[in-house]
Parts: C-alpha cells; structure tokens; sequence
C-alpha cells in the first residue's frame, strides 16, 4: 500500500513538471493549456469546442515528446520540437487574443456573464486591467455574483480603506494629543501668571500696610 502512494505520488510529481528543453517557451504553453480548456465551459466559445480540444490535444502530445527529447537529445528532434512549440505558441495566442477580445465586448454589452466567466477564464491579465475591471463591477454589481478576483479585488479594496482609517485616526490622534499638551501648556501659563499677579498683590498690601503703620507710629510721636 506505502509503494503505490509512493509510486502515484512520484508520478503526480513527474506530470506536473514541463520539459526541460526550451522550458522558456514551452512553459507558458503547458502552464496555461487547462486555462483554455476551460473554454469550453464558456458559452461564447461554444463554436471553438472542437478547435480547443484538438490544441489540447496537441499540446500534451508535444509535451510527452518534449520529456523524450529531454533524454534523448536527438538534434533532428530538437529543431522538430522547437518548430512545433512555435506553432502551439501562435496557436496559445489566438486563444488569449480572442478571450480578450470577448471580455472587453462583455462590459461594453454588459454582459455580467461573460464577464464574469471569461475573467476566471485565466487568459486575462487581471493586474493590468484592475481598473477597468473594478470600474465596471461597481458601475455594474446589481446581481453579480461576487466571487474570484473581483472578491480578492473587493477584500484589496477593503484592506486599503481601514487601513486609510487607520492612518487618518492616528493623525487625529495625534492631533488631539497636541491640541491637549498645548491646551495644558497654556492653562499652566494662565495659572503662574494668576498666582504671580495674586503674590505681587499681596506684596503690595503689605507694603501698604508697613507704610501706614509708620506713618501712624510717627504721629504718635
């Protein structure tokens, strides 16, 4: 029982990783070939069913070539290997271009839908578009369905508008503290001058007084 988990667990390890060779073209191709096969869920792909699954096809099929040639290194395999990844490439496009192209028409037709599906589609660059996308989900969130990368945009959102509370309360903190140190700075001023002005008073009494009783102990002489 432990060697088939070992055996299965080895196996899930050696298909998640891409060939070696031209790994820099080729990953993009095998990373993102499950992201176009979920076209088919999309309903406006509908009539690239057959297309996407012929690409998937061929896609796993190079790959397994690909791992072939990462042993063999037959040269005449290797520029074969090379010419068919640049076909998959432009192939990987046509797909990102025209999931693109129907994303942008969602929002122009607002079609909550299609917005929604083709932005978890994955073709999409979502940072690059976070702008639009949140612009058109606030002007156009009556209904829709809050799940995915508008929810991670939401939670984004949310994070940075406590986090600009935060930092306003703070100053206000701040603030509050310094109005209360100078409000105590000039209540303490107020009470020194109060009590210097209440000794010179006094003073001047007593001096007032001095000079009364000596004029008195002079008229009784």
């Amino acid at each position: 029982m432990i060697k088939m988990i070992i055996l299965f667990l080895f196996v899930v390890e050696v298909m998640a990783q891409n060939p070696k060779i031209y790994a820099s073209l080729g990953d993009s191709i095998y990373d993102s070939v499950e992201n176009i096969d979920g076209l088919k869920n999309i309903k406006i792909f509908a009539n690239n069913t057959s297309e996407i699954d012929l690409y998937v096809r061929d896609v796993y099929r190079i790959k397994e070539f690909g791992f072939e040639i990462d042993s063999t290194k037959n040269a005449k395999d290797i520029k074969k290997y090379l010419f068919n990844l640049r076909n998959l490439s432009k192939r990987k496009s046509f797909f990102y271009k025209k999931a693109n192209k129907y994303f942008i028409k969602s929002m122009q037709i607002k079609d909550n839908r299609m917005f929604l599906d083709i932005l978890e589609s994955g073709l999409i660059d979502t940072k690059k578009n976070k702008v639009k996308i949140m612009e058109y989900y606030h002007a156009n969130c009556e209904g829709m369905k809050v799940k995915g990368m508008i929810k991670e945009f939401l939670d984004e959102e949310e994070r940075i508008r406590l986090e600009k509370e935060r930092r306003k309360k703070h100053r206000l903190t701040k603030k509050q503290i310094q109005e209360a140190k100078i409000r105590r700075i000039r209540k303490n001023d107020r009470l020194k001058e109060e009590a210097l002005e209440k000794k010179l008073e006094e003073e001047l009494i007593k001096k007032k007084l001095r000079i009364r009783e000596e004029q008195l102990r002079e008229l009784s002489n």
